[in-house]
């Protein structure tokens, strides 16, 4: 069975990367003779990145000839669909993101949607898109109840919310010693997982952002913890990157990890932390998935979705922040380091079901394909 991967985008940034390898490894475990090709837009990247040239082959999405010819051999194409469907984005992105999708309709092969975070749907013309999708589709995730919601508002009924297969992708700690000798991490440290675009998002104010994050940054280290930044998204253009923000934080109080590790790598430095700050959701479902206590700070309901099902909605405030209120970050902060032992049992609890719930998704795709 050939499955091709698409809308991954690339693996610059360690969201998609996670999401795209936890899917492979675990439909090749539920289906051992499977084989993968991944649509991307930086193969010598990814290809570093996640090289099993026994399974998985690459193709460059904007190479059309490769393209056209990858669908004509897949068997099923599962379109790892992320945010795409989320009301963040205009018709410009969206008209890209449903491009992969709608080949598969052309050439008459099965489709998956994958992982999507889904509306909410602030006009008609989304709506069009993703029912005339969801018509042909044999399988839709949201990966969160929210997600979910939205599309059965909108008349869309086939989609069952299961959790990120990115809770599932295993830390990889062979690198380990390297990262810590050279950040000198032989005390309590933090992590926080900035993001250069959250502003852009949530049009919110780039330099309160930025001021905000350095108050936080100077109280973690008045507690004693050493502070590393970590970017989540390596763009090449800095407008879009999170390295970008890392080096205007970067200061005595702050090492900016200037490294360009996989996303199992990440989970294996998150590890180790006291505690973790994300601005990327992906980065906190990356340090909760170990076992971090966590506080995410983010701009859109897919927060509200992923980390509602995980701790639950009751206790979403103690782990989350939505940008537009941050001025309670310390207190916030504060309670994970008080109750550091207790919080990091519950999140124990939280990933045994979290993870059970993520499994569910490779039977599924063995019984549609």
């Amino acid at each position: 069975m050939n499955f091709l991967v698409t809308n991954v985008g690339h693996f610059r940034n360690k969201g998609n990367e996670a999401i795209t390898k936890a899917l492979i490894l675990g439909v090749k475990h539920e289906m051992p003779s499977s084989t993968f090709t991944v649509l991307t837009s930086d193969l010598p990247y990814d290809s570093r990145h996640f090289w099993h040239p026994n399974f998985v082959r690459y193709v460059h999405q904007y190479d059309k000839i490769s393209v056209d010819l990858a669908y004509r051999k897949a068997d099923v194409v599962l379109s790892v669909i992320a945010d795409q469907f989320c009301s963040l984005y205009g018709k410009e992105n969206l008209e890209w993101s449903i491009y992969f999708p709608r080949k598969a309709l052309e050439y008459k092969k099965p489709l998956f949607l994958i992982a999507g975070s889904y509306g909410p749907f602030v006009n008609l013309y989304k709506v069009k898109v993703i029912k005339a999708i969801a018509e042909y589709a044999s399988l839709i995730t949201a990966r969160d109840s929210v997600g979910q919601r939205n599309l059965v508002e909108v008349g869309i009924s086939n989609v069952l919310s299961i959790s990120p297969p990115s809770f599932l992708l295993e830390p990889d700690f062979r690198n380990s010693k390297r990262i810590w000798d050279l950040y000198s991490l032989d005390s309590d440290f933090a992590v926080i997982i900035p993001s250069q675009g959250i502003t852009d998002y949530s049009q919110t104010s780039y330099s309160d952002h930025i001021h905000v994050m350095q108050k936080l940054i100077r109280h973690l280290a008045a507690k004693g913890l050493k502070v590393l930044l970590v970017p989540h998204v390596l763009d090449p253009v800095p407008r879009y990157s999170d390295v970008t923000i890392c080096r205007k934080l970067a200061s005595k109080d702050a090492l900016f990890v200037n490294l360009d590790s996989s996303a199992e790598e990440l989970k294996a430095l998150f590890s180790e932390a006291a505690v973790v700050v994300s601005e990327r959701l992906h980065g906190a479902v990356a340090s909760l998935s170990v076992g971090v206590p966590t506080l995410a700070i983010g701009y859109h309901t897919k927060y509200d979705g992923v980390l509602g099902d995980f701790f639950g909605f009751s206790e979403l405030p103690n782990y989350y922040a939505p940008i537009q209120k941050m001025g309670n970050l310390t207190s916030k902060v504060d309670l994970l380091i008080k109750k550091n032992s207790e919080i990091r049992s519950f999140i124990s609890e939280c990933n045994s079901s979290t993870k059970k719930d993520a499994k569910r998704l490779f039977p599924l795709i063995r019984e549609k394909a």
